[in-house]
């Protein structure tokens, strides 16, 4: 079945909107999720904004998950005002957090301040905590002491600061 995701691939090149508009009307399994990944991986470069409105339309799932993270990521690197922008304005809940964190983690390693200050709108604690360790280890390297100072101000437990600290380097 790897040959439907490679031809839905190749037409996803040409036409990305027919493609889409073809694959969402597919059986959903495995075949379908694999060709979905192929149309998002060429449409996202050329349109993110409406490749991403296209991966909205599955429910929640693994398409619907691997599509935004791979839109999040490329729009971060065309243009990470937009697609900060794009995910904030997204409902509460699991899509936007996703979202959030990804964006968080395409940025952190040559922006850790501005990861850092999307890291509060992720409301699920656990998306949250990975962003900040992902944000930290970048922010570390580059400037330990502003790390130390953002993870004291960050609204997070005492034993979760605690624990994200150890992994600093001495002063």
């Amino acid at each position: 079945m790897l040959a439907v995701p490679s031809l839905i691939g190749a037409w996803a090149r040409c036409d990305p909107s027919a493609a889409g508009t073809f694959v969402a009307q597919m059986p959903q399994d495995e075949t379908q999720k694999q060709a979905a990944l192929s149309v998002v991986s060429n449409w996202a470069n050329r349109d993110p904004g409406q490749t991403a409105a296209w991966v909205l339309q599955f429910p929640e799932g693994a398409i619907r998950e691997q599509g935004i993270r791979e839109v999040v990521n490329g729009w971060a690197r065309m243009d990470s005002e937009a697609a900060q922008t794009w995910a904030r304005q997204l409902p509460k809940g699991d899509t936007r957090d996703a979202a959030l964190k990804d964006y968080v983690e395409s940025i952190a390693y040559w922006a850790p301040g501005k990861a850092a200050g999307t890291i509060e709108l992720i409301n699920d604690a656990t998306k949250r905590e990975e962003a900040v360790a992902i944000t930290l280890r970048s922010w570390a390297e580059m400037d330990p002491a502003s790390a130390r100072t953002w993870i004291a101000g960050l609204t997070m437990s005492d034993e979760v600061k605690a624990r994200l600290q150890s992994t600093l380097p001495a002063n």
